[in-house]
């Protein structure tokens, strides 16, 4: 811990980091003015009840951006609300220069950590640590099972995170290696801040780790006063569904469904019986267009319904960046590639899968209603058909053209491949598809078929 005695090495070994071996006139012009204002603050919060450490340092953003000084603060996971109001008035004693603070934490054990972000201003605003420290009551009242982290973000006038947050929201980020201490975590949150809105973008992975690499997020938007407990069970089971994420808030609960036939299959039909009870509408809505009454949200999911009770179709998996269709044989492909180009603009990317992992068509988005897509397909078929060294086939409807993918056998010979090259230059020019790619085996390189000019 920092002491006022030590101020003056401590800033001119901070300033000698900042600044380097650079000339000294440039330093000094580079660097900021010597103040000990920030030190002071260090000194302060280092001796408070709750803190573990506290520390602050400069940014020199000279000549590319502007200079800022950032400070943090270590609690101790057991912080209490009077600590934590102790620690907002020191930290505003003095009026010390500083642009963005934080505050950590972590478990006596390791389990969990929590961060608070960007605070603004040169002190912490008191009813924002105490929520903070209550969201630390909150992660050891949910037990040893749990290992996560949750985040506390600050509400941006300028730079709102989403629509219904504002600075009287309670908006965290959680994530937990369980189903179980996921929810429990949000229930413990929630009975100790009853009086504000609740925003909670809630992810469960293995490790407990990164938001964006776990499976089926859950994001909940609950209004001040909102009684959670009726719907948490409700929320548990619908989690337990094979689906894309889950939303919550005023209106209800929303799946994003992974396939079409999760949304008429018993256990999603036992869950909507189960919000009917509640009290609580359940909306099943495949991503895709936006709300349920978009017009490209409604042909998106006629689209993917229709598609899957195509004969041949086997599945039919919704959302992410493609809806991914598997068909048994050529035929099923056809069909597919017909009701797709034949049906309303559904504003999406269609990966179709052919038997045995033989062949694929991608319709990427805007490509829907590509002319000639049909004819293409049947094309690829037939120069598949008569090379006796075809291998895998592909094909690629984009909205300014279409391309094929062609490889052959690890048998074909010199002469094979020029014989393939020839029959595939035939195609190109007596069909819809602009460009062949022609993959001979290794270690020949691919080539790139084109029309002639």
């Amino acid at each position: 811990m920092a002491s006022p005695a030590q101020t003056p090495a401590i800033v001119a070994r901070r300033l000698k980091g900042l600044c380097g071996a650079a000339a000294l006139v440039a330093a000094l012009a580079a660097c900021a003015p010597i103040s000990f204002a920030q030190q002071a603050w260090e000194g302060r919060l280092d001796s408070a009840d709750g803190v573990v450490d506290a520390s602050w340092s400069f940014y020199n953003g000279w000549p590319t951006s502007s200079s800022k000084y950032t400070a943090e603060i270590e609690t101790t996971p057991d912080l209490t609300e009077q600590q934590a109001r102790e620690i907002a008035r020191l930290s505003c004693e003095g009026s010390p220069r500083l642009d963005q603070l934080d505050a950590r934490t972590t478990a006596q054990d390791g389990r969990w950590n929590a961060t608070k972000y960007d605070l603004p201003g040169s002190c912490f605003n008191a009813e924002e640590l105490v929520r903070y420290a209550s969201v630390l009551a909150a992660l050891e009242a949910t037990g040893p099972d749990l290992r996560g982290q949750v985040d506390g973000l600050t509400f941006d006038p300028e730079r709102p995170r989403r629509s219904g947050i504002d600075e009287n929201t309670l908006d965290l980020q959680a994530r937990t290696a369980s189903v179980d201490t996921l929810f429990t975590l949000l229930r413990e949150i929630r009975s100790r801040n009853t009086d504000v809105a609740l925003g909670v973008f809630g992810a469960v992975s293995d490790d407990a780790s990164q938001i964006s690499s776990s499976k089926s997020p859950i994001d909940m938007l609950v209004p001040a006063g909102f009684d959670l407990d009726s719907v948490i069970p409700v929320l548990t089971s619908a989690y337990a569904l094979d689906h894309h994420g889950i939303a919550f808030n005023a209106d209800g609960i929303t799946v994003s469904p992974e396939t079409v036939a999760m949304i008429s299959a018993p256990a999603t039909l036992a869950v909507q019986a189960e919000a009917e009870r509640a009290g609580i509408r359940f909306t099943v809505l495949p991503p895709g267009g936006g709300d349920a009454d978009d017009q490209t949200g409604a042909a998106y999911s006629a689209l993917t319904t229709a598609l899957a009770a195509l004969p041949g179709i086997s599945s039919v998996e919704l959302g992410g960046s493609e809806t991914s269709v598997r068909a048994s044989d050529e035929q099923a492909i056809a069909a597919a590639l017909e009701l797709i180009a034949s049906s309303d603009d559904a504003n999406a990317e269609f990966y179709i899968e052919g038997p045995a992992d033989s062949m694929f068509v991608r319709v990427l988005r805007g490509a829907q209603q590509k002319p000639g897509t049909l004819e293409a397909f049947q094309q690829m078929l037939e120069a598949r058909q008569t090379n006796a060294h075809s291998d895998y086939v592909a094909l690629i409807v984009g909205s300014d053209s279409i391309r094929m993918r062609f490889d052959l056998d690890d048998t074909a010979t010199k002469a094979d491949i020029s014989s393939a090259r020839s029959a595939l230059l035939q195609v190109i020019e007596q069909s819809p598809i602009d460009e062949v790619s022609l993959q001979p085996p290794y270690p020949a390189p691919w080539e790139e078929l084109k029309a002639t000019p």
